[in-house]
């Protein structure tokens, strides 16, 4: 069965329903059933508690070396080789299961209980199946913190046979999509802007550099050139004034008064032809990319400004297929802090004394000594 059929069963998978044919002169409206109105009971709701980021994904908070060392201990494989690392390795493999750890015997180091490879964190397999995000994704964020037997295989056999990013899953592009041509090539020098919804009774204003590929997404209750200028307004003040703005021929960007708005910046402001959104690319592949994130994070019946933290944190911090580094380090210099970084178990600092004298004051008389 085709991918494409395989998300329609996933979809329909949770009705009760029977086909049945009906000819065409029979239908009255087509789509009668998506305009019938639907009772709104949001207000009778129970208030849900303030989340932040990735942490409301998981029931039990991000993964602590405790929590790795408990697993491992536990893990009929990883608990062998730690003690290797503590005692010696044998001189022959106990069996096939151990034989990549012993072929790759002098990465392995110990800390706090866990096991590391090079500066990644050994995996115990009941920690490895967790929240992701798409194949390639997920694979740029093992390589940075995390390895065990076959971890590239493992993602993508986890994420492949995953009902939630079957469902959300596009189809390839169809014709190839050309580049453009930088002249800068510097970050936040072209910004690609564009609205997307509606999501939950609003619409989302997503800018997307093309340098850095760090997104930018604000809820905004209309779509209308005062939004589009507030938002702005709040981007530029944050990250700059860039030199080029990539927009479509939407009615909000077209305008006399955002016309003027980018010219008292100073912005150079560029249409992509009608029909063509590829032109836009950077924009319509950031708006792919948060309404899949949050099609799997609404599925865990989070509010929706959580979701929208969620997916441009996940974004933010994960490494770039065309740059190498996260839109992050890109942008800022720096990676963000997440919930994977708790995990690894880096070495407690040992608190440096501090001699009597620089925790107190100290007196002095007439015709004592006293360095100027």
């Amino acid at each position: 069965m085709s991918p494409r059929m395989t998300r329609w069963s996933l979809i329909l998978s949770s009705y009760d329903y029977e086909l049945r044919y009906s000819p065409r002169k029979s239908i009255g409206a087509a789509d009668a059933l998506s305009r019938l109105p639907v009772k709104d009971d949001s207000a009778c709701a129970e208030p849900m508690a303030p989340e932040v980021f990735m942490l409301e994904v998981e029931p039990h908070g991000p993964v602590s070396p405790k929590d790795i060392a408990s697993a491992t201990a536990r893990d009929p494989i990883l608990s062998k080789v730690r003690t290797w690392l503590m005692s010696g390795w044998p001189h022959k493999c106990p069996s096939a299961d151990f034989a990549p750890f012993i072929s790759k015997r002098d990465a392995f180091s110990l800390q706090r209980d866990c096991i590391l490879f090079g500066s990644r964190v050994v995996i115990p397999s009941q920690l490895r199946h967790r929240s992701h995000q798409g194949i390639l994704a997920t694979k740029a964020i093992g390589r940075s913190y995390m390895w065990w037997p076959g971890v590239a295989s493992a993602i993508e056999n986890m994420i492949s046979h995953c009902s939630t990013c079957q469902s959300v899953r596009h189809l390839p592009p169809r014709e190839p999509i050309h580049p453009w041509l930088d002249e800068e090539g510097t970050t936040w020098s072209r910004l690609h802007i564009d609205f997307a919804g509606p999501f939950r009774g609003g619409y989302l204003f997503v800018a997307m550099d093309s340098a850095s590929k760090w997104p930018e997404a604000k809820v905004v209750s209309n779509i209308s050139t005062s939004a589009a200028i507030r938002c702005l307004r709040e981007i530029f003040a944050t990250h700059g004034l860039p030199r080029i703005l990539v927009s479509d021929n939407g009615p909000a960007f077209v305008s006399a008064p955002f016309r003027a708005f980018l010219r008292r910046c100073g912005v150079k402001h560029l249409y992509t032809p009608p029909y063509h959104p590829n032109c836009n690319g950077q924009a319509e592949r950031t708006i792919q990319t948060l309404k899949q994130a949050l099609r799997k994070l609404l599925s865990y019946n989070i509010d929706f400004d959580c979701c929208l933290a969620n997916a441009l944190f996940a974004i933010r911090a994960t490494p770039s297929r065309v740059t190498g580094r996260s839109p992050a380090e890109s942008l800022m210099g720096r990676r963000l802090l997440n919930p994977l970084d708790m995990m690894l178990p880096h070495t407690v600092r040992a608190e440096i004394a501090r001699p009597p004298f620089a925790t107190q004051l100290r007196m002095f008389e007439v015709g004592d000594t006293a360095l100027a």
